[in-house]
């Protein structure tokens, strides 16, 4: 099997190969969209989205989901907005904002596992209930924190990289290590496979679901604090529809709806991929609608095949690998 054979096997290639194929479409379309500014935009509007899109890849290998991610978006960005106005240094107020969204998280995690909640049902309550509180710190209008206390985050270059795009792949590096290579990320898995034989194996296998909320509510609180910075500004619904479009990136990038398989450079590429086409579709003046509805088809495309641009390839191996599995709940 040659090297390229390979990379198209590997989660990532399928995705790495829509992307060349949109970037060429859009080539031919628009001439705006190669240039040098282009790209840049697109980098850093795609970070907001793989920040979040790895924490949900995290949630969703263990069996879950997590509806929550968008209203922790506005928190973590309202959180580090006020604690700036209020003099505090900036980075203890972001940290503010993922302490924030890790308590979201664990919040989370403690009424699925300790209660046994449905994972839908808690995160989608938590959604409007952290938006209410947004809306309440805010009280429905903007946050206007001091002037340059964030924007080193998403303003800065390093060289011609946006420092923006150096924080990401910083992010996707370790968060691919933490995934891959501790016991962490192979309890995930394991718990995401089989409960069960998790739990025979000793792995806590609600400790380790708590834990993946908590990656998933720290990702999401650290993309609103991005966001606030690149937008200089907090608003309560700031976060509002990144849930959907978090989900389709890492379905996209080969994670399993049904758990035990997921890939945390692949939910980064589904992000990249993702932010390309929005971006291209504007350039072709295509309304926005266009981009919701395809961010609808992936999910549907997702839930139908079993998980994104993979989905076909290994719709074969669970079947067979199905009736060797007890699935039931831990």
């Amino acid at each position: 099997m040659t090297r390229l054979e390979r990379a198209l096997r590997a989660h990532e290639g399928p995705v790495v190969v829509a992307w060349v194929v949109l970037i060429i479409v859009f080539t031919v379309g628009s001439s705006h969209f190669l240039t040098i500014s282009n790209i840049d935009q697109v980098l850093v509007q795609s970070l907001f989205v793989v920040f979040v899109a790895i924490g949900m890849t995290f949630v969703l290998t263990v069996g879950g989901i997590d509806l929550s991610v968008g209203s922790v978006i506005g928190l973590g960005g309202a959180i580090t907005g006020l604690l700036l106005i209020h003099g505090v240094p900036a980075w203890l107020a972001v940290l503010g904002g993922l302490a924030a969204g890790g308590f979201t998280g664990l919040a989370n995690g403690l009424l699925i596992t300790r209660l046994g909640l449905a994972d839908f049902i808690v995160t989608l309550a938590t959604l409007s209930v952290v938006q209410g509180i947004v809306e309440v710190m805010t009280a429905n209008a903007p946050i206007n924190y001091p002037p340059h206390a964030l924007s080193t985050l998403t303003s800065g270059h390093i060289g011609s990289v946006s420092t923006a795009v150096v924080y990401a792949v910083l992010i996707v590096i370790v968060m691919t290590g933490v995934y891959r290579f501790t016991p962490f990320g192979r309890a995930v898995v394991a718990v995401g496979m089989n409960p069960r034989a998790a739990r025979l194996a000793g792995i806590g296998v609600e400790t380790t679901r708590v834990r993946a909320y908590v990656v998933s509510g720290v990702l999401a609180g650290l993309a609103g604090v991005f966001l606030a910075s690149y937008l200089s500004t907090v608003q309560a619904l700031q976060g509002s529809g990144y849930e959907l479009t978090a989900i389709a990136a890492a379905v996209i990038g080969g994670t399993s709806l049904r758990g035990g398989r997921g890939s945390v450079w692949g939910a980064a590429l589904g992000a990249l991929l993702l932010s390309t086409l929005q971006n291209g579709l504007v350039l072709l003046g295509l309304n926005g609608y266009w981009f919701d509805l395809v961010t609808g088809g992936v999910i549907a495309l997702a839930v139908g095949l079993g998980g994104g641009l993979q989905g076909i390839r290994w719709i074969g191996r669970e079947k067979v690998a199905r009736p060797y599995q007890d699935g039931s709940p831990a």
